[in-house]
């Protein structure tokens, strides 16, 4: 698999209907929705063609790169809806950002697979720019990324790169893998044998390899190694309601 590859399969996902729980085909995504992400997909499509992957090599060369997704930063009710064990917005802001600093280093690389902050945008791109994170940060956009104008996550200082999605072919444990990095979770239908889909959106509900869930509720609120997503995604035996569950 290589970054167009990664590319093309995510598209046909957000472009396709897939069944949902009454059997109803849907698309994973509004249309409004489906049209922004596209347009800042094909703004990418040129980097994707032209500039090899920084996570790829990365892997390869050893370096420590770690994970973690759908931080949601300022959205209180992300507390009840995905059990988290917060008093407050404020509250789960500090501890996710306290939890960042004792994970991660000035030279470590840290990819964020979506749904940054949600809510108030602005306030939210001041308050993680001010914190100044150390890491070479990559921002795979998710939904609420999209909706809160990602476009301008670039232009913030805080991340170094904004992608769509990545993909590209790694050894794993001596076996060739092809590693596919989305906000959204993949079908079964589009997952291949020797696929692994890295990915978050789902907050605690954990589907199970060969999907490894980054959302900060499956890896205990921190950025975690690659190493270490894989080992909890294996917890989990991927049942019909659980892959039920890509469809929502």
């Amino acid at each position: 698999m290589n970054r167009q590859q990664a590319y093309d399969l995510y598209i046909q996902y957000l472009t396709t209907a897939w069944p949902s729980f009454d059997g109803a085909l849907k698309k994973p995504v509004s249309a409004k929705l489906l049209k922004q992400m596209i347009a800042v997909a094909q703004d990418y499509q040129t980097q994707f063609n032209s500039k090899p992957s920084t996570l790829e090599q990365a892997l390869k060369q050893g370096r420590n790169v770690l994970f973690w997704s759908d931080t949601h930063f300022f959205h209180h009710n992300i507390i009840s809806y995905a059990s988290r064990p917060d008093i407050d917005a404020s509250h789960m802001n500090e501890r996710l950002i306290r939890n960042y600093f004792d994970s991660v280093g000035a030279n470590d690389i840290v990819v964020w697979a979506g749904d940054c902050a949600f809510g108030n945008a602005p306030v939210a791109r001041e308050y993680l720019r001010a914190k100044d994170l150390p890491g070479y940060k990559i921002l795979i956009m998710g939904n609420h990324d999209f909706e809160k104008k990602s476009d301008e996550w670039r232009n913030m200082g805080i991340f170094d790169e904004v992608l769509l999605c990545d993909g590209f072919t790694l050894e794993l444990e001596g076996v060739q893998k092809d590693l596919i990095f989305t906000h959204y979770p993949l079908p079964p239908s589009l997952v291949s044998d020797n696929m692994i889909n890295v990915h978050g959106h789902i907050h605690e509900k954990n589907i199970g390899y060969p999907w490894v869930n980054l959302s900060v509720e499956a890896i205990d609120y921190r950025p975690q190694s690659l190493e270490y997503c894989i080992r909890m995604a294996h917890k989990y035996r991927p049942s019909e309601h659980k892959l039920a569950l890509l469809n929502v």
